[in-house]
């Protein structure tokens, strides 16, 4: 008892969809969590996922990124027809109905010790949803 549950979701993967984004969604409000983290998949360099890319566009998008800091080129995706933008658009919209369920807010609000923690928590849900732009 006391142990608060976390769960992390990468939306943009291979393979993804809108309906595997809702299903996402309903997994991440069937499970008892109390807090998410929510993010665009990412390819990092030296990860399969990364390799994968680079054979498909035929370029090494972090060589040629360490080679021209100004280069603004978002990273592709790989294996979804997602736009970036449509990504970030769903992981705002997962956010909010996580955090702006009526049940979780009185669970939250209940559980806050002071007004101090009310406010951080406060400023944690919106820097999460307001965090994610293309720049």
């Amino acid at each position: 008892k006391g142990i608060e549950t976390f769960g992390y979701f990468m939306i943009g993967n291979i393979g993804e969809t809108e309906e595997t984004i809702k299903k996402t969604l309903r997994l991440m409000l069937e499970l008892p969590l109390d807090h998410v983290q929510i993010a665009p998949a990412f390819a990092p360099p030296n990860t399969v996922l990364y390799e994968m890319l680079k054979r498909e566009i035929n370029q090494d998008y972090w060589r040629d990124y360490t080679l021209d800091l100004a280069k603004r080129d978002l990273l592709p995706r790989y294996g979804t027809d997602l736009r970036e933008e449509q990504i970030i658009q769903h992981v705002r919209k997962c956010y909010l109905i996580f955090y702006l369920r009526w049940d979780h807010i009185i669970k939250t609000l209940f559980k806050l010790k002071s007004w101090g923690s009310f406010i951080r928590s406060a400023k944690a849900v919106k820097d999460m949803v307001l965090s994610y732009s293309l720049y």
